[in-house]
């Protein structure tokens, strides 16, 4: 009897192996060649059938977490025409610009963009050494796919990122500088969170980047700055997670540029987000006496700072003749602190071009032996005004490279120039 049932288990367990092994096989008909290319057809015959192409909500930054752009993409065999609404020092929101672009098995489907394009390489390119720039994605890995939608990941930084089908009427350029405006108009640095008509809280938006971001306890106890990005819509923003502040939710807000408010327009919401200008901010503004040298020029007798962004930068342009018979245009922007309540100078701020029409950098920097320059070949960093007022009332400010680091000036270097301010004060006249 217990042969019997022994016989009888084997022989079970034989058909199931073999029916396993015919169930293989019928799912598995085709090979993994032939899978592939199966994938890599059907990836690109959708992305071909978008009409009017498809808006890539394209994020950025670490995590994704600096802000999202709208980049519109539309495809053909071999090319894709691109526009986005991010401003670049070489692109105006709206243009058109085509690359090639490839649809290909390799660990998985993979979209990448390996052609150069003004749009989508500008998020990728590194700004200098040890600075990774926007760190944003031009290779995707295509995890999903409906009829109008498709799911992609950042195959270097691991960011989901979807595409959607743009409806047939959707004007392009309309809608990318209506975007565009939008974010601009509204990158203001502090906003007030009101919930009807009440002040519950604050929060600040990051500066040119698309994300609110405050300062939140962490588990163990320390300080960490928590991001919320968004991006654009026609009429105003959509955070990519609710965001909740003094028990008020938030995720679609309609922008009004003439009261400088955000308006949530979720259903049964009564939340606003309204532009709370710092007091410190317009002190700021007036004429001033530079002390200190330029290597190759003198500084001006007189340098008038003007609100540049409402609440976050002021501006000083000057022209400075060389003798080559050629006059190189400075911008200076000085930077609002609103916690410090101070200005400073941001190694992020591009200063102006050249006569060739190549962008200014700035690094902190000293002069060397024998007429050379050395400089920090990084752009972090951040001078900061100490202020202190004269026997006769005058406001002066002396900008100073951080503590710890070997820069002692200011270096400002294109393909055509190499300038150098050192001793670096503005007191104020006016």
């Amino acid at each position: 009897m217990k042969r019997i049932f022994l016989y009888s288990l084997l022989a079970c367990l034989s058909w199931t192996m073999q029916s396993c092994l015919f169930s293989e096989e019928d799912v598995f008909e085709q090979s993994s060649a032939e899978r592939d290319n199966a994938s890599v057809a059907g990836i690109k015959a959708l992305l071909m059938s978008a009409e009017n192409g498809w808006n890539l909500e394209y994020r950025y930054g670490e995590d994704g977490k600096w802000g999202v752009s709208n980049i519109f993409l539309r495809f053909d065999e071999t090319d894709v025409t691109m526009a986005s609404d991010y401003a670049t020092g070489n692109y105006a929101p709206g243009a058109e610009c085509k690359s090639l672009y490839k649809v290909q098995a390799y660990q998985g489907t993979e979209l990448s963009f390996d052609s150069y394009n003004e749009i989508l390489h500008s998020f990728c390119e590194p700004e200098g050494y040890n600075e990774p720039g926007l760190i944003g994605d031009y290779e995707f890995i295509v995890r999903d796919t409906t009829s109008n939608t498709i799911t992609l990941t950042g195959k270097k930084h691991g960011v989901e990122m979807v595409m959607t089908r743009l409806a047939d009427d959707v004007d392009w350029t309309a809608y990318l500088q209506n975007t565009s405006r939008i974010a601009d108009e509204s990158d203001l640095p502090r906003y007030n969170v009101m919930v009807g008509g009440q002040k519950v809280g604050q929060i600040e938006r990051s500066y040119i980047e698309r994300s609110f971001f405050m300062t939140e306890n962490s588990e163990d106890g320390s300080m960490e700055t928590v991001y919320y990005p968004f991006i654009c819509t026609e009429e105003g923003i959509h955070l990519m997670e609710p965001l909740t502040i003094g028990g008020a939710t938030m995720q679609n807000l309609k922008w009004n540029a003439d009261t400088e408010t955000f308006v949530c327009t979720d259903e049964g919401s009564n939340v606003s987000l309204a532009y709370e200008h710092p007091e410190g901010f317009d002190r700021y503004a007036g004429i001033y006496v530079p002390q200190g040298t330029m290597i190759m020029n003198q500084l001006v007798d007189y340098i008038e700072l003007t609100p540049y962004k409402k609440g976050r930068l002021y501006s000083y342009e000057l022209g400075v003749s060389y003798s080559g018979g050629f006059t190189v245009n400075f911008q200076f922007l000085f930077n609002y602190d609103i916690e410090k309540d101070m200005l400073y100078i941001d190694g992020n701020n591009k200063m102006g071009v050249d006569s060739d029409g190549e962008s200014i950098v700035m690094y902190l920097g000293h002069e060397g032996n024998d007429g050379y320059f050395s400089y920090i070949p990084s752009h972090s960093f951040r001078m900061e005004g100490v202020e202190s007022v004269g026997p006769s009332g005058a406001l002066t400010i002396s900008f100073r490279a951080p503590e710890g680091n070997e820069g002692e000036s200011l270096l400002f270097i294109s393909s055509s120039i190499v300038e150098m301010w050192t001793d670096f004060t503005l007191t104020k006249i006016g």
